[in-house]
């Protein structure tokens, strides 16, 4: 295993080629040390991935792994020294430095599963769906992820990606996230859901039909039929929010994740794609109504975690912080995340700014029940 390390500062010396010692023992001050770690496998020399590591003023490291690299975040505290001016340095022992960064190499190495996990493929509705849709090549399915048996907490979650009920994000809004899910033994199931096309029972229909799928299979997967929740992005939230207030029998969630959801239908403040592709330009008052979730908690609603970004310009902030407050009046548990920036869209992406404190977050609050 190689472990390459750099600095923006040119002053650092060069690396012997062999075991990575510097050639004379001087190593610049910086006001914040900066470093990049790269893992790879030899002999083959094939790099597995980056992983960014930033240095801050208490000596705590941070691995970002990027998306692809099915790793769990990972804090290491290197204990960076300070001299009295306030300013750190890389570090008086070099020799400490390259056994720090080694072991901090192989921490992260060993949270890499030894292959990407294959999920199984179901078709949802193999004798035809209840409300045939226009086009007979779109078809729902649901893709398994789940966890070993040993670990399996029992919980699942049905994910809807997004896509304005137009298209999908099949990849950082579906099968992307269930590394992060089983790794804390929860089964995920990410739903490819058939588009409306103004026909607003179609996807309602698919996503119901996971919920149920899942605590039928529930003896099989390893999963308690009263811990199954439901997941959605954008277009998805709206879908994951619609089936969390209105769902019922064994189509309704124990629980629902919602990332920078549509909520409302209302002109003023949905995302008019959505809209349009789910109920048509023109919807009729009582459909804009039916089809806004705010409007629809209850206080039999489970209990909701609401991520987005403060300047989205997309899907306005609105849709969720009004849901927040209606699942707050309802006596709802909820929790509402507003990261500064990011804008729409982010769902598992690293270069989310926010994507480390985001999956924190979601952790934190899957553990809290």
């Amino acid at each position: 295993m190689i472990v390459q390390y750099y600095t923006k500062n040119t002053n650092v010396p060069p690396l012997s080629p062999l075991f990575f010692l510097p050639r004379r023992p001087f190593w610049p001050k910086l006001p914040v040390v900066l470093l990049r770690l790269t893992v790879c496998l030899a002999p083959a020399g094939r790099c597995l991935f980056p992983a960014g590591l930033r240095g801050r003023r208490a000596g705590q490291v941070q691995i970002v792994a990027p998306k692809g690299a099915l790793c769990q975040i990972k804090m290491l505290n290197l204990q960076l020294p300070t001299v009295n001016n306030g300013f750190e340095h890389l570090l008086t022992n070099p020799l400490t430095m390259i056994k720090r960064l080694f072991m901090a190499a192989l921490a992260l190495v060993a949270a890499l599963p030894a292959a990407a996990q294959q999920g199984t493929v179901y078709n949802l509705w193999p004798q035809g769906p209840s409300t045939p849709g226009p086009d007979p090549a779109d078809t729902a399915r649901v893709t398994v992820f789940l966890p070993p048996a040993g670990k399996a907490t029992g919980r699942a979650v049905v994910i809807c990606p997004g896509g304005g009920y137009q298209v999908l994000a099949m990849g950082h809004e579906g099968t992307d996230w269930a590394p992060f899910f089983n790794r804390q033994g929860i089964a995920a199931i990410v739903l490819k859901y058939r588009m409306p096309h103004g026909v607003r029972n179609i996807p309602v229909e698919d996503a119901e039909e996971a919920m149920r799928l899942t605590r039928r299979m529930a003896a099989s997967w390893n999963i308690d039929p009263q811990q199954v929740g439901i997941m959605g992005f954008s277009a998805g939230g709206h879908l994951a929010s619609t089936v969390a207030t209105q769902g019922k029998g064994d189509a309704a969630p124990n629980f629902q994740i919602l990332f920078y959801p549509v909520i409302t239908m209302d002109p003023a403040y949905t995302h008019r794609g959505s809209m349009n592709s789910l109920l048509g330009a023109k919807p009729a008052k009582r459909d804009i109504r039916a089809n806004s979730s705010d409007q629809q908690v209850t206080r039999v609603t489970p209990r909701a975690f609401i991520a987005l970004s403060d300047d989205d310009h997309t899907v306005l902030p609105a849709n969720g912080v009004n849901y927040y407050l209606e699942c707050y009046r309802h006596d709802v548990p909820a929790t509402l995340h507003v990261y500064p920036d990011g804008g729409h869209g982010w769902g598992i992406l690293p270069s989310f700014a926010y994507h480390v404190e985001m999956l924190l977050d979601l952790k934190a609050w899957l553990s809290s029940f």
